[in-house]
Formats: C-alpha cells, structure tokens, sequence
C-alpha cells in the first residue's frame, strides 16, 4: 500500500503521479493546501508527490482520494448499490439485493435545496444522493434534511484506503465493493416494509389454507384406513413406536385378567399408559377408557391394589416389549403406508391381515 500522496492538481484536474513530469516540472499544487508540489519518480522510492516546502498538510491524501472517487463515479457513471436491509423484531430483512446501476446523468457537488451533496445521480428519472466518506460521515443532522427532502442517499466509505491507494483499489470499492456502501436513507423503505409484511401475510394464510386442506386430507385418510381394520401408529410421548403385532404376542406370556383378555384377543391397545405414577393410570382399549388406578383418592382393598399393580406391571412390560422404529416397522410385512407427507404415522395391518380387527 503507498503511504505518499499518488495524485496532484494541474489547471485544477487530479493527475496520477504516472501522469506527470518530474519534479517541479509537473506543475502541480496540493489538493488540500493548494501549496506547491514536486514529483517525486527516482528509481529507489516509490513515485509520489510531496509538498515542494516544509508544511503541515495532513490532509492531501484524504482529499485526493475524495476528489478522485468522485471522478471514478462522474466519468463511468456505474454503481453497485448496497443492498436495503432492516430489522422487524429480531429478524434482519433484505429488502432489495445489490444491483449494479448505469447512471443517466451524474452531477458534482451541486447544492439542493439547503445541502450540497457530494454527488447527484440521475436514474431513470429520480435523484440518488451519493456522500463519499474518509474520516467525516453523514451526521444526524444531514440525515434529517435528506429523509426531509425525499432524495435516496448512499454513503461510500473509503477510510481502510486513507493511508495510501491505488487507482485500481479506489476504482473497486468505489464502483464494485458493497460491504463499504450503506443507505443514508431510502425512500422506499416504508413501502418496501409494507409490501414485505403484505407478502408474509398471504405466505401464513397460504400455508394456514394448505395445512388446513393437508389435515383433513389425512383424517380423511386416517378414517378410511380404520374403516378398513388398519391401526394407525403415531409415535408416544417419549417418541417411541409400538408395534401392534409385538404388543399381541407379548400379552399371550402374560397371566390372564379381564384386561390382558382382551389384549390377547386381539382387540386395539395402542401400547400407551396414560397418567401419572399410581395416580390416574389409564388405558384404551378399542377406543373405551379403562382406569388402571383411580384418578381420585379411593380407598383399595389390599387385594384390589395388588391386583391393579400387577395389571400395571404387565402392561408396562408388554409396552416395552413392543417398542419399535421406523425401519423396521418399514421392512414388515404388515406395513402399510405413511398417513402425512413428512412421515410420521403409518398404517399397520397386522390385525387387519390376522383378522383381529373388530
């Protein structure tokens, strides 16, 4: 990176160091101080102007890379312009991407109205304010009077290049780069937010609408296949799949009570104890609730609290017995076929085919 002063006025036009005579011969002045300046193009350094007196001028660099973005920008009359983005809630929202830009017109430090931006773009037919910052930005007070006047205004910062440049570096941040640009203000914003949100609306109805149809689809579905004498299996609270044929077969090693009975004569139990340690223990059987142990404080005989313990032993064991998962219940040949598109509950045939259904 160059740490010397690249470019130089002459007659009041910038020239690059490359462009101008040696030494005093170039007849070129600061671009700050308008104080006298030298080139500098020996075959040790590297060519540079400096101040042909001692000075104090600290701030030739930042104002030749001023002067000489706004060149860029006036004679190619191109931009990328800075994505618009903003925040709704916690969410960051693109409004509009990045997009490269030809000018109609660009016009150089031209007051409007009561300020005098850096640049003016015409764009099919609309002003674009373009500020170049180094060291000074657009304060609060600016940005008022650009949001009051109406114009869209962009600031390109350029202070990673105020130690030294390049014209081939200023060219691509000027022109290409987006991570330096932002919105001073864009008066599209607020139609643009209004639109996104409108958007979002009809994307949650659309989807509500599609969930709706999809739902009554599947219970459709679900209907039909219990018609048919098919089990749906739908996974458990803690996530498992319990497989009817598992469930049959581990009730025959059980001793027999009324409950098991009917387990082992094949009628529907999903596999799944509901309720809360011995306090409101609760199965279904063909659909019909069947109280393990009372939900309210009942008082038991010792005899009837250790019959319903054992019942609840069993079932426990039955049910663990009967855990299964998705590959292998895809490999049976009970499987049926997914109710949902993402897969979660599926029809078994198992007591359809064994003639258990009832």
């Amino acid at each position: 990176m160059l740490s010397k002063l690249p470019y130089g006025l002459k007659n009041g036009k910038l020239i690059p160091i490359k462009k101008a005579l040696q030494g005093l011969n170039c007849n070129c002045v600061c671009p700050e101080c308008g104080s006298r300046l030298i080139a500098r193009k020996g075959d040790n350094y590297i060519h540079h102007f400096a101040h042909y007196k001692e000075s104090n001028c600290k701030g030739g660099l930042e104002t030749a890379l001023h002067l000489v973005a706004k060149d860029i920008i006036e004679k190619e009359k191109q931009l990328v312009l800075p994505p618009l983005k903003t925040s709704i809630g916690k969410k960051v929202i693109v409004l509009t991407k990045s997009c490269k830009v030809a000018f109609e017109q660009i016009s150089v430090e031209v007051c409007i109205a009561n300020i005098k931006p850096d640049l003016i773009a015409e764009l099919k037919g609309k002003r674009i304010l373009i500020e170049i910052a180094v060291t000074h930005f657009v304060d609060e007070v600016k940005r008022e009077k650009i949001k009051e006047l109406g114009f869209s205004a962009i600031e390109i910062n350029l202070s990673k290049l105020k130690d030294g440049f390049t014209h081939d570096e200023l060219r691509k941040q000027v022109i290409y780069s987006t991570e330096n640009k932002s919105w001073i203000y864009n008066k599209r914003e607020a139609e643009l937010i209004e639109k996104y949100l409108q958007i979002e609306q009809e994307k949650h109805w659309d989807l509500k609408q599609k969930l709706l149809e999809q739902r009554k689809i599947e219970e459709q579905k679900t209907k039909k296949l219990r018609q048919a004498g098919c089990d749906i299996i739908v996974p458990d609270s803690d996530g498992n799949l319990l497989c009817p044929m598992k469930i049959h077969q581990k009730a025959q090693q059980c001793k027999k009570s009324k409950i098991i009975l009917q387990i082992q004569s094949g009628q529907s139990w999903n596999g799944s104890i509901y309720g809360k340690g011995h306090n409101g223990n609760y199965i279904y059987i063909n659909g019909v609730k069947i109280e393990i142990f009372p939900s309210k404080k009942t008082s038991l005989t010792k005899t009837e609290y250790q019959n319903r313990n054992k019942l609840y032993g069993q079932l426990s064991y039955i049910k663990k017995q009967a855990i299964s998962d998705y590959g292998t219940c895809e490999a049976c040949m009970y499987f049926g076929e997914y109710i949902e598109k993402h897969f979660t509950s599926f029809a078994c045939k198992y007591r359809k085919n064994n003639n258990l259904a009832k």
